[in-house]
């Protein structure tokens, strides 16, 4: 009877410990998936905003701002988009200077090939400022941010060390 009682215990408490470890195994996994999608995503930013820049350089030089690829904001006839814009705090007025992507623009940009989450009206740059917009948001520090200026963001740490002395920042 006693053996049968020890057997039980002993099976529960591996039972237990397998559970545990595959928890946090299952937790590890899930936030590594969750690192990669952002760091995807901030990649594709990136790169739609390289385009962009590129595409403003020839305009400029070229005198021809009819090379902007996508349709302008200020003539679509989505409120949504305008109503997302203005939640954001961008104003009416700046609306001229906004377009929104589709898959057929990153075609043109050749660079289809190379976004993991192109999707249809989801991106809008401004070519004045190569600010790229990503309408679903990502969450970072958890706060939803939409803008790729407030995604590169760059935290200041707390402490710097400098020269083995430590220096706090107010």
């Amino acid at each position: 009877m006693e053996g049968r009682f020890f057997k039980a215990i002993r099976l529960l408490v591996v039972t237990t410990i397998i559970i545990i470890v595959g928890v946090f195994c299952i937790k590890k996994v899930s936030n590594s998936l969750e690192q990669k999608k952002y760091e995807d995503l901030k990649a594709d930013l990136l790169l739609i905003q390289a385009k962009v820049k590129t595409i403003k350089g020839k305009a400029d030089v070229s005198g021809n701002k009819d090379n902007y690829l996508g349709a302008k904001i200020s003539e679509n006839e989505n409120n949504d988009l305008k109503d997302f814009l203005r939640y954001i705090k961008i104003k009416d007025e700046d609306f001229e200077s906004f377009y929104v992507l589709s898959k057929v623009d990153f075609d043109t940009m050749n660079i289809s090939d190379e976004l993991k989450n192109a999707e249809d009206n989801e991106f809008i740059v401004n070519y004045d400022s190569s600010e790229v917009i990503y309408k679903k948001g990502i969450k970072v520090d958890g706060k939803v941010k939409y803008k790729i200026s407030e995604i590169n963001e760059k935290k200041l740490p707390k402490y710097w060390i400098i020269y083995n002395r430590v220096e706090v920042q107010k």
